[in-house]
C-alpha cells in the first residue's frame, strides 16, 4: 500500500526540518559548553547532565540523515507506508533525543540557580535555551499530527503513566549528588548515569507513541545505502570498471573472511562494538586536539569514558531503537 503523494513530501519536510534542530542543539551545546563566558555557570555542562547532551549530539543528527535517506532513496518498488513509517520513526526518535536533552538542562538550571542567575552569560544561556526547546516540541507536535492522520501512532500504555516515569528518573537526575564527580568511580557512574537516562527516556517514549517495525520486514540502512548504490552505479556509467572492481573486493580471499565476520546481518554486535570504539577513539583525539592532552592520571578515565562508553551507547542504543529506526535488519538462521 502505497501513502498518499503529500505524505512522502511532508515525511521529507519534517526530515529536513529535524536535521536542522538536530544541527541547531548541536551549535547550542558545543557553544554553550566550550565557549569561555559559560565556563564557570553552565550547570549542565558537568555530568550526567553533559553525558545526555553528549550521546544526544550524536544520535539526533544520525536519526534525522537516516530519515532523509530514507526518504529521498531511489525506491524502485515504489514509497510504500513502511518506507513512510521509518521516515516519520526516525524523525520521531531525533526529536525526541534533542527534547530530552533541552528538558534535561532545564533540571541542571533548576538545580543550580546559584551559578547561572547572577551573571549576563547565565540568562543568555536561559534565553537560548528557552527559544530552542518551544521550537522543538512544536515541532514534534506536528509530528504527531501527522502520524496521527496517517494511523501510524502506537497505542501503548497512558501518557500520563510515561510523564510520571519520566518524572520520577528525572528526579534522580536532579538529585545525583555532586561530590561522587570528585572520585573516578564516581565520574564514571555519572556518565554511565546520563546515558541510562537518555536511552530509558527514549525507550519509555518510543514505545507509547511510536510503531515499532516487525523484525525482518522492513528495508534497513544496508538497503538504503544499496539503492544509493545502484543509482549512483546507473548514473556514472561511464566508472563500469571501478563498480565491478568494486563489486569483486567480497570476493578477495584476504577480504573474504573479514566481510563474514562482520557481516552486520549476521553479527551485529561486531560490528557495532568496532564502530563504537572507533567513534570513540575519534571523538577522544577531537578533544585532545580543541583541549590539550590530559594529565596520565585523568587521560585513563577519559579513554574509558570515550571509548568504553562510547561502545555501550552505540550497542544499547541499537538494541532499544533498531525496530525505530531501521538500523539492521537481522537474517533468519540458518538451517
Amino acid at each position: 500500500m502505497h501513502p498518499a503523494k503529500n505524505d512522502s513530501k511532508k515525511a521529507g519536510g519534517f526530515a529536513l526540518l529535524a536535521l536542522l534542530l538536530a544541527l541547531l542543539f548541536w551549535v547550542f551545546f558545543d557553544f554553550s559548553k566550550h565557549n569561555p563566558i559559560f565556563a564557570d555557570i553552565n550547570p549542565f555542562g558537568s555530568d550526567p547532565f553533559d553525558a545526555v547532551g553528549s550521546f544526544c549530539v550524536l544520535l539526533a543528527p544520525l536519526a534525522a540523515i537516516l530519515a532523509l535517506l530514507g526518504c529521498f532513496r531511489p525506491h524502485p518498488q515504489g514509497f510504500t507506508r513502511t518506507h513512510l513509517q521509518l521516515v516519520l520513526n526516525r524523525v520521531g526518535v531525533s526529536l525526541m533525543s534533542v527534547t530530552v536533552s533541552l528538558l534535561v538542562d532545564v533540571i541542571a538550571l533548576l538545580r543550580s540557580p546559584s551559578t547561572w542567575s547572577g551573571s549576563f552569560a547565565g540568562w543568555l544561556l536561559v534565553g537560548l535555551l528557552l527559544i530552542l526547546l518551544p521550537i522543538v516540541l512544536l515541532a514534534g507536535w506536528r509530528l504527531a499530527a501527522l502520524l496521527s492522520s496517517s494511523g501510524m501512532v502506537r497505542v501503548g500504555q497512558p501518557f500520563w503513566s510515561v510523564i510520571l516515569i519520566i518524572l520520577i528518573s528525572g528526579l534522580a537526575l536532579a538529585l545525583f549528588p555532586a561530590p561522587w564527580l570528585n572520585s573516578k568511580p564516581g565520574a564514571l557512574f555519572a556518565v554511565l548515569f546520563g546515558m541510562a537516562f537518555l536511552f530509558n527516556s527514549l525507550h519509555i517514549i518510543a514505545h507509547t507513541w511510536l510503531k515499532p517495525l516487525p523484525e525482518g520486514q522492513f528495508e534497513d540502512i544496508l538497503d538504503d545505502l544499496l539503492a544509493v548504490y545502484q543509482w549512483k552505479k546507473a548514473l556514472f556509467s561511464f566508472a563500469a570498471g571501478f563498480f565491478a572492481w568494486l563489486e569483486k573486493l567480497p570476493g578477495v580471499p584476504a577480504l573474504a573472511s573479514v566481510f563474514r565476520w562482520f557481516n552486520p546481518r549476521k553479527h551485529a554486535a561486531r560490528l557495532l562494538t568496532l564502530l563504537g570504539l572507533v567513534i570513540g577513539a575519534a571523538l577522544l583525539v577531537v578533544e585532545m586536539l580543541a583541549e590539550g592532552l590530559p594529565a596520565l592520571h585523568i587521560l585513563e578515565i577519559v579513554t574509558i569514558i570515550y571509548t568504553g562508553f562510547m561502545t555501550a551507547g552505540v550497542l544499547l542504543g541499537y538494541r532499544i531503537l533498531n525496530s525505530f529506526l531501521g538500523l539492521i535488519r537481522r537474517d533468519p538462521p540458518s538451517s
